[in-house]
């Protein structure tokens, strides 16, 4: 092969120039038509303002807060705040915080104890097989008047701190408190006892402090008698930790509570209700099982109450309902925290 024919092969093999972009366009003038729409939705739009914004799905269409506040004047709103005309306030008369005292019953307070843990001590007196049925019932008998009255010192110390503080009614306390600091308390009780204390109403127009008290001419610290033997508290003590009752130090100086021992329990055919004074969100669920330790009826089937109920109190919604008297038994052994077992229903009676 020549260098003439060489050269005229290589030519004959370069590729075939491109299309040019007009011809393309010239030829097929719908597809441009196509790929310029689909450009059109593609692009971002430069405009957020102008995008069109969806109907909502509601009458109220949501707008930023942040958009409300950029279209106001700063300056003049806090003027008119100062002035008052913006915003919301309570009035002058409801802004100071009043004290109201409400007398717990210290009578029904220690029979509660003692009707909690006579039947819980001797049951488990019974179970550990060391004892009798007899010997079990005089025993935990004894052991729960000698706690309940330990209980009533441990209130007392704790109103009495109260109650001097903010000068209410301070010569209710005319003794020393006799209850040691060191001393402790059946958990459940120990729990209930610390929350016996002051507290603020929420969501209410009208705050108050609440503050417990003891009533006029209670004796002996509320106690069944004018001394009581802590040695021999001390002995009932070991006995029931030895059962697995938990016990807790109490905190007789602290001053703040929880409203768990306001509730107005409501008797209805062998049933409890617990009926708030204070609105319900006060209201937690520790302190419904609080409140169902100290649950009891009395002969004219009327729920009997801890403390004396004021005569304008506000019947607010319930907050538990339906309990019976066997979960009494079960809220002590939760706040124990025993097992589930003894929480059930298919545990003995007591």
């Amino acid at each position: 092969m020549t260098n003439t024919e060489e050269k005229t092969a290589q030519k004959g093999k370069r590729k075939a120039p491109e299309a040019d972009a007009s011809t393309s366009v010239v030829e097929n003038p719908s597809k441009i038509l196509k790929t310029s729409t689909l450009a059109l939705k593609d692009k971002p739009h430069e405009d957020p303002m102008d995008e069109a914004v969806p109907p909502p799905n509601t009458e109220i269409t949501p707008v930023e807060f942040s958009r409300l506040i950029g279209q106001a004047n700063p300056e003049l709103a806090q003027s008119m705040r100062d002035a008052g005309e913006l915003g919301y306030g309570r009035s002058d008369a409801n802004q100071d915080l009043n004290t109201r005292s409400y007398s717990l019953d210290p009578a029904v307070i220690r029979a509660r104890i003692i009707a909690v843990l006579t039947p819980a001590l001797t049951l488990l007196y019974r179970e550990h097989g060391n004892k009798t049925l007899e010997a079990s019932t005089a025993q935990a008998t004894t052991d729960a008047t000698v706690t309940a009255d330990a209980c009533m010192a441990a209130i007392y110390a704790r109103l009495r701190n109260i109650n001097k503080s903010f000068n209410i009614n301070p010569t209710r306390y005319p003794s020393h408190p006799t209850f040691p600091k060191e001393c402790e308390l059946p958990l459940p009780f120990a729990i209930a006892i610390e929350n016996i204390g002051m507290f603020a109403t929420e969501d209410v127009v009208t705050k108050v402090l609440v503050v417990p008290a003891y009533p006029e001419n209670t004796q002996n610290e509320g106690r069944s008698a004018a001394t009581w033997s802590l040695s021999q508290f001390y002995s009932a003590s070991a006995r029931m930790k030895e059962l697995n009752i938990p016990f807790k130090k109490v905190n007789v100086m602290n001053k703040t509570g929880s409203p768990w021992w306001t509730f107005k329990p409501i008797y209805n055919h062998g049933r409890f209700d617990l009926r708030c004074i204070f609105p319900p969100m006060m209201y937690s669920a520790l302190a419904v099982s609080l409140a169902t330790l100290f649950l009891s009826s009395n002969n004219a089937e009327e729920a009997v109450m801890i403390y004396t109920a004021p005569a304008d109190d506000v019947a607010h919604p319930l907050r538990a309902c339906d309990i019976q008297l066997r979960d009494v038994r079960k809220a002590f052994f939760a706040l124990c925290n025993f097992p589930a077992y003894y929480w059930s229903d298919a545990y003995p009676g007591i």
